[in-house]
């Protein structure tokens, strides 16, 4: 019977062992062979998950072997020196059996004191105490102290730290602030010869501090019009077409417009009459200045020689009345005097030298009163004849405007005295200003009404540029700052201008305040519609770094760079960029004068750093 007997120590051995035995594989010791070799790793019940499934449920703190799958502080293969041989190990969830809260959840229950004395963890003694046990996965997690690093971790496999490892760790990159980097090597520094990669040092230059914003090219619209009749016709000839050069005043099209051969017709019918009352005004005049010589002359009694001068001057109908007034006077005066003298001499009776008196005083006042109404007529006649020059010349005017109105100018509205009356409804749609045409529309024989475009003509020299600005950024921004665009479209092109608007409302459906600036388009190379990327000068330009653009790569949207460290080793450097251009960036924080950056195989690189995420870990080197 004693041979069957076991020995009391074993016994006690396989009790131990039995009670620990609560994951899907048997608890071994840490130094098994197995222990490092990764399982397949499945669950009973359907949806249920732990935290080797689940990266939300590992603890924020520890590192991840994504080549093994366990906390890189319990990865045997990575971290041998780690190992407590003492320990026994669940193979299941590759953590020691006394944490390991999955396989036994009673320990969620110890008190924080007790669950560090079973763990080890010092720093889990100033953990809260909790009430009661979680009762789901992630409340296992948070409710667990995380164990805290009493050590550095260090990749054996890649020569660097651990928490520097980029392969190991690349979800450590996010976590980067500018100047801080995570390392790359490579499996050999032949591999970086063959790759190609090329480094160079940073330039200085000068940058500014930017606020970038989104923009589209669009036509300046102040030197924008679109062309209208401003009469209604018939489209009788399109003299340029899209793409065209103009300068102001070049015929765009002709039309054949009745309106404006009613008009045309009612200006030369003004023109007419006002050209004929000029003519009655001068003769006026003539008549006038002429009558008051003939007064004048007749004041001081002339002898016949001096009257006959009279003959020569311009008098019409006055003549007549004032010479036979004149002559009436002068033969009563002189039949007075003879009867005067004879009575006198006591010849003539007095009633004959009152018959002559009498005859005489009435040729006298017939005289001044002819006089006084030749003076006045004349001058009442020149009057007249202004106001009717006056009212010619208004209408005239008012036709004038009405050409004006319809679109001609000066120099057409005094040529319709000279045109055929076949060229009467000609009406010529000339440009406003220099430019180019860029859209048409019109087309010969098309009848089109007022306010019909016929053409669109832009000055392309200058375009604007339509900003969409965070709502956050706008308050440092102001109108006349400096742009920088940098247009897809147009390779190693860099457009500079100004602001000159910044809308004072948000636009409500995207959020952003609308802006716009004016830049120079000497070449023609923007066109309207495109798209583009504008950098906004919001402070003073202070020294930068600045690399080709090829330099930087951009992960999960953050900027940055590769910085050789060794034939074999390589930093990815997280940086904060500045101004940017098509071929060139500035770098302002996270990099110095000294580094060799990647400039050509940045690619190789960064495919090098990915491994991990695309599926290649430790152990595939």
């Amino acid at each position: 019977m004693t041979r069957f007997m076991m020995p009391t120590g074993k016994l006690m051995v396989m009790v131990a062992a039995i009670g620990l035995a609560a994951c899907d594989q048997p608890g071994e010791p840490a130094g098994g062979e197995d222990t490092a070799a990764p399982r397949a790793h499945t669950h009973e019940k359907p949806g249920e998950t732990c935290y080797i499934c689940d990266e939300r449920l590992r603890d924020p703190g520890r590192l991840w072997c994504n080549g093994h799958g366990r906390y890189e502080d319990r990865c045997w293969l990575c971290q041998p020196q780690l190992e407590d041989k003492n320990r026994a190990y669940c193979t299941a969830h590759f953590l020691y059996e006394d944490e390991c809260h999955l396989c036994h959840p009673e320990l969620q229950a110890k008190k924080p004191q007790e669950q560090a004395t079973a763990s080890g963890d010092p720093a889990s003694l100033a953990a809260p105490e909790t009430a009661e046990a979680p009762r789901t996965p992630r409340e296992l997690i948070t409710a667990r102290p995380a164990p805290a690093p009493t050590q550095k971790l260090f990749c054996r496999e890649h020569g660097v730290w651990e928490h520097e490892c980029g392969i190991c760790q690349p979800q450590m990159a996010s976590r980067l602030k500018p100047g801080e980097s995570m390392k790359v090597r490579f499996a050999s520094k032949t591999s970086t010869l063959k790759a190609g990669i090329r480094t160079a040092p940073p330039r200085q230059s000068e940058s500014a501090p930017t606020v970038k914003a989104f923009c589209q090219v669009r036509y300046n619209e102040n030197e924008l019009a679109h062309i209208t009749p401003r009469a209604p016709g018939i489209v009788a000839r399109v003299a340029v077409d899209v793409g065209a050069s103009v300068k102001r005043g070049d015929v765009l099209a002709v039309l054949e417009s009745p309106v404006l051969a009613e008009a045309k017709s009612d200006h030369l019918a003004k023109l007419q009459t006002i050209e004929l009352a000029r003519i009655d005004l001068d003769r006026s005049r003539l008549i006038h200045e002429n009558a008051k010589k003939a007064l004048a002359l007749l004041e001081s009694t002339p002898a016949l020689d001096e009257l006959a001068r009279l003959s020569d001057l311009e008098l019409g109908l006055h003549r007549k009345a004032l010479l036979g007034a004149h002559a009436a006077f002068i033969s009563a005066r002189a039949a007075y005097q003879r009867e005067k003298q004879l009575l006198a001499d006591d010849i003539s009776s007095k009633a004959d030298y009152q018959a002559a008196e009498a005859a005489y005083q009435t040729a006298w006042a017939d005289h001044l009163a002819t006089r006084d109404d030749i003076a006045f007529s004349t001058r009442r006649d020149v009057e007249s004849r202004s106001r009717t020059v006056r009212t010619a010349t208004f209408a005239l005017e008012s036709a004038r405007r009405r050409l004006a109105t319809l679109g001609l100018t000066g120099a057409g509205i005094d040529a319709i005295s000279t045109e055929t009356s076949g060229n009467l409804s000609r009406y010529e749609l000339r440009a406003p200003f220099a430019g180019t045409v860029v859209e048409r529309k019109a087309v010969a024989g098309e009848s089109v009404e007022t306010g019909h475009m016929l053409f669109t003509l832009a000055d392309l020299s200058k375009m604007w540029l339509s900003l969409s600005i965070p709502a956050d950024r706008v308050a440092q921004i102001s109108t006349d700052s400096r742009v920088e665009a940098v247009i897809p479209n147009l390779p190693g092109v860099v457009v500079s201008g100004k602001l000159t608007w910044v809308d004072t409302s948000i636009d409500e459906r995207t959020r952003m305040v609308r802006a716009r600036a004016i830049v120079p388009n000497a070449h023609g190379q923007l066109k309207s519609g495109m798209f583009g990327e504008v950098n906004i000068a919001v402070g003073t330009a202070s020294r930068a770094l600045r690399v080709p653009r090829s330099a930087v790569q951009r992960l999960e949207r953050q900027p940055y760079i590769f910085v050789k460290l060794d034939d074999d080793l390589y930093a990815l450097r997280r940086v904060a960029l500045g101004n940017e251009s098509d071929t060139a960036v500035d770098i302002v924080a996270g990099i110095r004068r000294e580094d060799q950056v990647v400039v050509a195989g940045t690619f190789t690189v960064m495919s090098e750093y990915l491994k991990s995420r695309l599926g290649a870990g430790c152990v595939d080197h």
